[in-house]
């Protein structure tokens, strides 16, 4: 089985890159502020039709967007204090919580996705998990995608031991490896999942379907500098995101098609995984839960963390903001 070190310094490359911004003062809500968010496109989805719908702008916040292509990178620009707010997903914050004194907080969830599922070429004479032992499989490390192929392996008692783990740098490798014959079977997000099948037409097996495996949450998190200075201009932009989502229960199809035309994919794509995106404002026990338990999968298999006490991840989550909101 191949072997992968990621180290602590891996994981928190920037995280000593730290820019110092002179706090705003508080501002009262018929003040116009400015707020700095850090995302993907495809994560990014409530925070863009809140933009685009004026909901920001009702709530009198210019919101200043730093687009990245992975969530990753969102936290980077977090922790850099270039963003407020950043958009991660809970595989980020159960890496970091294993950094001393993490500079934010998570204040609430836009939704939970199931946008990613393994699956296999019939070529390989692969129709079952148990299929997979002795293949190989492709993932992109320290990735929601990863996580969740440890699940899947642990569903269907599978050990890690008895198939071979390759691994990758980028959604694009993976969709290559599987397409090209490099691998056998891969676990990769949409739309490079939707890419990979249509290529592969019948010649493929996808193992689709089980949400607690694929499950992954898309998380808002406040840099603790803007939750003391600034509270008033994130429950701003807590407002106009649920303005958002209660537009988006009225009128699903034009969001489908606005957000297919932010992230630059066909309707046909967006089709094949809009109803696997749950978009919706909220924080609670069970996005707590799916974080604690990334962190013991990176307790128990990652090189550089094996073997370290398990954070006490409470300590990142503050449900004042959704409790305010929603008048409790």
């Amino acid at each position: 089985m191949k072997k992968l070190l990621i180290t602590a310094s891996l994981i928190f490359a920037t995280a000593g890159a730290v820019w110092f911004m002179q706090p705003a003062a508080d501002n009262t809500d018929n003040e116009l502020s400015e707020i700095t968010v850090s995302g993907s496109l495809n994560t990014s989805i409530l925070i863009l039709l809140a933009e685009e719908k004026g909901f920001f702008a009702e709530e009198n916040l210019k919101v200043n967007h730093i687009e990245v292509l992975a969530a990753a990178n969102a936290m980077q620009n977090l922790i850099a204090k270039n963003a407020d707010i950043g958009v991660l997903v809970d595989t980020n914050v159960g890496f970091i919580g294993y950094q001393k004194d993490v500079p934010f907080k998570v204040i609430a969830s836009t939704g939970t996705y199931y946008t990613h599922s393994l699956f296999a070429r019939k070529d390989r004479g692969i129709n079952t998990p148990q299929d997979l032992i002795g293949k190989t499989i492709g993932v992109q490390p320290v990735t929601a995608p990863h996580f969740s192929l440890d699940r899947f392996l642990k569903y269907h008692n599978i050990s890690i031991d008895d198939v071979n783990i390759s691994y990758l740098t980028s959604p694009v490798a993976v969709r290559s490896a599987i397409t090209s014959g490099e691998a056998d079977a891969v676990i990769v997000w949409d739309p490079h999942r939707y890419y990979a099948l249509k290529e592969l037409g019948n010649n493929v097996v996808d193992f689709r379907g089980n949400q607690k495996v694929y499950r992954v949450d898309i998380l808002l998190a406040a840099h603790n500098d803007a939750i003391k200075n600034r509270r008033q201009d994130v429950d701003k932009f807590l407002r106009a995101i649920k303005k958002a989502e209660n537009y988006l229960l009225n009128n699903d199809e034009e969001v489908k098609l606005f957000a297919g035309n932010k992230i630059g994919l066909k309707p046909e794509v967006t089709d094949s995984f809009w109803d696997d995106v749950n978009l919706k404002l909220d924080l609670n026990q069970s996005h707590l839960e799916l974080v604690k338990a990334n962190g013991e999968w990176i307790q128990t298999t990652q090189e550089g963390f094996i073997g370290k006490e398990l954070p006490n991840y409470e300590e990142l989550f503050d449900l004042s903001f959704i409790a305010e909101l929603e008048g409790n």
